[in-house]
Order: structure tokens, then C-alpha cells, then sequence
């Protein structure tokens, strides 16, 4: 399901992902080394690999209920700004999660602790929840100072 405003985007790559965590690294690493082609901003590809793992790792445990499911993700560039779509079958975190995440108390516990690294990872983050799925956009820039 690509993304409706990216019409002048350039696409780079597109990638259907079956719900199999242990493929997300690998995925996350292509599309690290696919920005590296045009970027050589250290802290911008850590921020990419941190953010899309925390995020398609979410997509394919949250999202995918069945082997059958999969997970979309488009990578397209406009200008210097990365944007990654991401398609999931679920619906999707509450609001709360997604505008105001938080950390549970328990630093170690394995919940909630995504929607905080995207949010730190990305630039912008935004989303949509439909019949359809779950649509999460992520856009990164380099933060040169």
C-alpha cells in the first residue's frame, strides 16, 4: 500500500516481509546499506537501522496474526529525506501509544519500549489505522548540527 502523497517520492526499494522476526535484521541492514549509497551520515543510518527494526519487528509480532500475513515496506527518498512506509494486516497500536509513548516502569520489561525508540529514531512519524491494516510512515533526515 504505497504512500498516497509520495507521488514525486523516487522509489528505491519495495519489500514484502513474511512474518518471521528473525528476518528483520537482515531487512533493517538492506535498507541501511541502500541509504548508505547516497548518504555517509553515520548517526542518520543508525537512526534508520534502530527505528525500522524496533518498527517491523512491531509490524510482524502486533501485526501479522497468521503465517500467511506479510509485512509491506517502501523505501522512497524526496530530496534529503528517507521515507519509509511500513503495511501491516493489524490495527495497529492505541493512540495513546503512538502520540504520547512511554517506557513502562519496569526498564527491562519487553513492552512499550518500540513506540519510544521510533519516536526518538525518526524525524516524523505518522500513521493510519483502516479496514485494511496498519499504516506507519517514517521520515528521517540527517541532523547535521
Amino acid at each position: 500500500m504505497p504512500c498516497s502523497n509520495c507521488n514525486s517520492m523516487s522509489l528505491r526499494k519495495s519489500i514484502e516481509l513474511a512474518p518471521q522476526v528473525e528476518k528483520v535484521r537482515e531487512i533493517s541492514e538492506a535498507m541501511v546499506a541502500d541509504v548508505a549509497a547516497v548518504s555517509d551520515d553515520p548517526n542518520l543510518l543508525f537512526r534508520i537501522n534502530i527505528g525500522l527494526t524496533e518498527a517491523l519487528t512491531n509490524s510482524i509480532v502486533h501485526g501479522c496474526k497468521t503465517p500467511s500475513e506479510s509485512v509491506s515496506l517502501i523505501y522512497q527518498i524526496n530530496k534529503d529525506d528517507h521515507i519509509f512506509h511500513i503495511h501491516d494486516p493489524g490495527t495497529g497500536p492505541t493512540e495513546g501509544q503512538l502520540t504520547d509513548p512511554k517506557v513502562d516502569d519496569d526498564l527491562l520489561s519487553d513492552h512499550h519500549r518500540g513506540q519510544v525508540i521510533i519516536h526518538w529514531a525518526a524525524d516524523e512519524v505518522s500513521y493510519s489505522a483502516s479496514e485494511n491494516g496498519f499504516d506507519l510512515i517514517l521520515l528521517f533526515r540527517s541532523r547535521d548540527e
